[in-house]
């Protein structure tokens, strides 16, 4: 099976390369489709990470059709922070033949080492705030708006390739109580009194607007140890700023500071937009910005889109005071059922906090690593 590799240079190939999973997962209920015009725009020479990084997007061609796609991408802020050459695969995507995915993978690995990288990871994008993270469990359940789905065999083919495991991540879902548990109503309590801590009142859009002067600066001292953190640059912050806010709803989200003002945590849910975004099938226009709006206002699940504790708040119990809010916010809104974005399997504060909850574990995903260097 001869494989083509094409670099997207067009704006037809980046709509080919935009539109193939389209196609890719056609009729599979799981998957929840992208915004055509939101990823034609984060991927085109206008996203300001790209003053830091570099991009190459790539088509796999059988017989003139494609049959997969991928990005490289290297991150240079990344590596300076990090101290390492490490190149990144993101927006992955083949048809179960290993000829497809070993065609897609030698054409990243040898531009990677071309320009001196060590090493392949991924699927990752080019920041914190982009989906990553390979499904290996969970493939019958719907996914979201913030993560990646695909074939299960994915897996198994960067497995054969010699890719390796570098970190995972689960994802929970569980019901809303009716009552928040007792020992979190106390923890809270408790917490608030004993460092005299204070709620951010956000009634309205508005008022989160004023906030994300130290929100950003709060998610980066939040996530700096994450596996592929990426700090913001100023142009990135606007970006991602027009980019969610239109998704936020006030009362989904919890902003707590120190006793002398100081934004120290916060907790951004979203209701969930897997389904209206199927139905949107990529557009929105005519009907999809109507089914956005619909489930911004109504809805039975939400997510649990980003929560963050200064290091110095990390282990006097912050968290809790953030989930306990969150859950009232979930019945104030008749929000039936959470789920969690991806989560270090690593991270196990969380995952005792998430104890206290009816939470089961409903889907893993996993980024991969490779040696660059063996391949000389």
């Amino acid at each position: 099976m001869k494989i083509q590799i094409k670099e997207v240079s067009s704006s037809a190939d980046l709509n080919a390369f935009v539109r193939f999973p389209f196609k890719h997962y056609a009729g599979n209920q799981y998957w929840v489709p992208p915004l055509i015009r939101d990823e034609k725009r984060y991927l085109s020479k206008n996203n300001p990470v790209l003053k830091h990084a570099e991009l190459q997007l790539i088509l796999a061609l059988y017989n003139g059709k494609i049959v997969g796609r991928a990005a490289a991408i290297i991150n240079h802020k990344e590596n300076e922070a990090s101290g390492v050459k490490h190149a990144r695969f993101g927006w992955i995507e083949f048809i179960n033949k290993i000829d497809v995915s070993k065609a897609l993978f030698k054409y990243l690995e040898d531009w990677s080492k071309a320009r001196g990288m060590t090493a392949l990871k991924g699927p990752f994008g080019f920041t914190n705030f982009d989906k990553a993270g390979m499904l290996y469990e969970g493939f019958d359940q719907l996914s979201t708006m913030a993560t990646i789905y695909n074939h299960s065999y994915y897996p198994k083919h960067l497995e054969s390739l010699g890719y390796k495991k570098l970190a995972d991540w689960f994802e929970f879902i569980a019901p809303v109580p009716q009552e928040t548990p007792e020992k979190i109503i106390r923890l809270s309590k408790t917490i608030y009194e004993r460092y005299g801590l204070q709620d951010i009142n956000v009634k309205k859009k508005k008022d989160i607007q004023k906030l994300l002067d130290q929100f950003f600066p709060l998610v980066e001292a939040s996530y700096a140890d994450i596996e592929g953190f990426v700090p913001f640059t100023t142009e990135q912050i606007e970006f991602y700023k027009k980019r969610f806010y239109p998704f936020i709803n006030p009362d989904l989200t919890k902003f707590v500071a120190d006793k002398d003002g100081r934004l120290i945590a916060f907790g951004i849910t979203m209701p969930s937009f897997s389904k209206a975004l199927q139905k949107a099938n990529g557009r929105l226009l005519p009907f999809g910005i109507f089914y956005i709006k619909k489930a911004l206002k109504k809805n039975d699940l939400a997510d649990l889109y980003l929560i963050g504790v200064h290091p110095e708040w990390q282990n006097k119990g912050v968290p809790a005071i953030i989930m306990n809010a969150i859950i009232e916010g979930f019945r104030k809104n008749n929000i039936k059922f959470s789920e969690s974005n991806p989560e270090l399997e690593t991270n196990n504060k969380l995952h005792q906090l998430m104890a206290n909850y009816d939470t089961k574990i409903h889907k893993k995903r996993r980024v991969f690593i490779k040696e660059l260097y063996e391949l000389a």
